[in-house]
């Protein structure tokens, strides 16, 4: 473990808009240096200010400013890295690993020591603002902020928080279950006003609200108009007139509070029953909590594979889950543990599935972690939650270790089948090739590198294709239609090499009231080694209950979740429409 603390240096270039900052400084020490400067520029960085900037950036960088503006690991430009050599890299050095330090978790691929950031361009004056409110009475609220939180302006950003307490002591006010919006606009109360009476008129928050001196902590609806520097204050949960001299604080509490948490995203609206489960499991405990983060706007324009963090368009928003205690003697622990997993596992019903995701930022060693015999198979089931298939680009070196399926196996073998030398580094740090250990070389096609040394780099055999192949997925429910995955069971490994079928069962849902309906559904993703014109044929052979004509491949408005869709592009866009992307 190295400790980067001491380097902390900024450098500001109010000419370029960009900021050099060194690893070991905190976003609150950024921040402030950025304030110092000027009062109309800012940077998309988390709200937790003490965090430092080497591994928030590195993991992804959520925060009040990225419906507008993206992650922080978005708005990076250049990187200075150490590799395992002691050499320094950036972005002009390596581009593929510039792209993986950007929400890949940046200690895998070697020392971050600093980032080239893009600054950001903030009116003078923000508007913060609160609104309280118990959770019994008031839960179609809560679920209208589910249903258009994402949607609104991205100058506006609302996330939400269950937990209890919400209202002053007395009155069994720790024992009842509430929330609160918290929320940032980018400009003046009096054009935040008009869009809460357009998008949320139950906030009832007017202009004056946002102009008295005294309001308590835990008033029903407070509001505030300060520079955007003091809106980080204010997200801290500190007073948003305290000194600045805050942000740089880098001292340890002396209280220590113990906490477990985890993380999950959600494609579509918890239902009144996920609600009711949850008021149910939170009476049963002290101090839990609930973080609702919205996305929409400039988090749906960014690709999946922009940068590793892969959680973009379709994700309404983020949920952090927390449980706290003082006494962390083994007992309380347990229980405490035990309560935040087993909500984790009632709301996997309402969450997003196959794979169930995770932010990297918010690690949670239960989804799982490397042990003694790790694996790069093994890794995979836990790293996808965190990287979706974007784990697959992380790195070569692991998929082509465990054999490397693919859409192309049927036509050309595995990953591993396609490799004609290797560099491996064995234990004494000498430098082996093929030529050098033939055995060493044959264990390491799909045996597991790591296993027997460090893969430094693979010689592969490239593959010709066709200028352009044919892609098409086939959706059904699975009731009623048994029979046709029971086909492709039987015949899928006797087409043509040429045509790959891959088959997906999962559970689906539609929205209906308050309800989710579930059903079972299965879909089939394919690819043809040529053009539209000589799949057409083939399909009518083998599968003509899939009904794909020649015209359905060259619609221009094909919607997500079409019964079938169809494709002619170039085999570089077949991939990204394997792993589901838009291209």
């Amino acid at each position: 473990m190295l400790d980067l603390s001491n380097l902390d240096e900024i450098k500001i270039d109010l000419n370029e808009e960009t900021a050099w900052v060194q690893a070991g400084a905190t976003l609150g020490q950024l921040y402030y240096a950025i304030a110092k400067k000027s009062r109309v520029h800012g940077f998309p960085g988390g709200v937790c200010f003490s965090v430092g900037t080497g591994g928030i950036i590195s993991g992804g960088g959520l925060g009040a400013l990225m419906r507008k503006y993206g992650l922080a690991a978005d708005n990076v430009v250049d990187a200075r890295v150490m590799d395992v050599n002691g050499k320094i890299l950036d972005r002009k050095m390596n581009e593929d690993f510039f792209w993986a330090i950007r929400g890949g978790g940046g200690a895998s691929f070697g020392v971050i020591l600093a980032w080239k950031l893009k600054l950001i361009r903030l009116p003078e004056k923000v508007t913060v603002f609160t609104i309280r409110r118990n959770l019994e009475g008031n839960l179609t609220l809560l679920q209208k902020w589910e249903n258009i939180s994402h949607q609104l302006p991205k100058d506006l950003f609302i996330r939400a928080f269950v937990q209890k307490g919400v209202f002053p002591p007395g009155n069994d006010s720790k024992r009842i279950v509430g929330f609160y919006f918290q929320a940032q606009y980018l400009g003046p109360v009096e054009k935040l006003i008009p869009l809460l009476k357009q998008y949320f008129p139950e906030f009832n928050l007017e202009r004056k609200d946002c102009f008295q001196e005294n309001i308590t902590g835990d008033a029903e609806k407070e509001c505030l108009e300060v520079p955007w520097i003091r809106s980080v204050l204010y997200f801290s949960w500190r007073n948003p007139n305290d000194s600045l001299e805050v942000l740089l604080e880098k001292t340890i509490p002396t209280h220590k509070d113990y906490h477990k948490g985890t993380s999950d995203f959600v494609k579509a609206p918890i239902p009144k029953s996920g609600w009711e489960m949850i008021e149910k499991l939170f009476t049963e405990e002290e101090r839990p909590q609930m973080v609702f983060e919205p996305f929409g706007a400039k988090m749906e324009e960014i690709s999946e594979s922009e940068i590793p963090f892969p959680h973009r368009k379709g994700n309404l928003y983020n949920i952090q889950y927390f449980v706290s205690w003082d006494d962390n003697s083994e007992r309380i622990a347990s229980q405490k543990i035990a309560w935040i997993r087993k909500l984790y596992k009632e709301m996997e019903p309402y969450v997003a599935k196959s794979p169930r995701t995770a932010y990297l930022n918010y690690r949670d060693f239960g989804l799982g972690a490397n042990q003694e015999n790790y694996s790069y198979s093994k890794a995979k089931i836990w790293g996808e939650k965190y990287f979706n298939a974007n784990f697959e680009s992380i790195g070569t070196g692991g998929i082509i270790s465990g054999g490397g399926l693919g859409a192309l196996m049927r036509k050309f073998g595995l990953a591993a089948d396609n490799v004609v030398d290797a560099r491996v580094m064995d234990v004494n740090g000498k430098i082996l090739e093929r030529e050098k250990n033939e055995d060493l070389f044959w264990a390491i096609r799909g045996g597991v590198g790591a296993s027997f040394g460090v893969i430094l780099a693979w010689k592969l055999k490239l593959v010709r294709v066709p200028e352009k192949l044919t892609v098409f997925t086939i959706r059904r429910k699975l009731e009623g239609n048994q029979n046709l995955l029971q086909k492709w069971e039987k015949i899928s490994h006797q087409l043509p090499e040429d045509l790959f079928i891959r088959a997906i069962v999962q559970n689906g849902g539609s929205s209906a009231g308050n309800n989710v309906e579930k059903h079972v559904e299965f879909y089939f993703q394919a690819q043809y080694v040529g053009l539209v014109d000589e799949l057409i044929p083939l399909l009518k052979q083998y599968f003509p209950e899939f009904n794909v004509e020649r015209k359905d491949c060259f619609q221009e408005n094909t919607t997500d979740g079409a019964e079938k869709e169809c494709y002619e592009v170039s085999w570089i866009q077949s991939v990204l429409f394997l792993f589901q992307k838009t291209y």
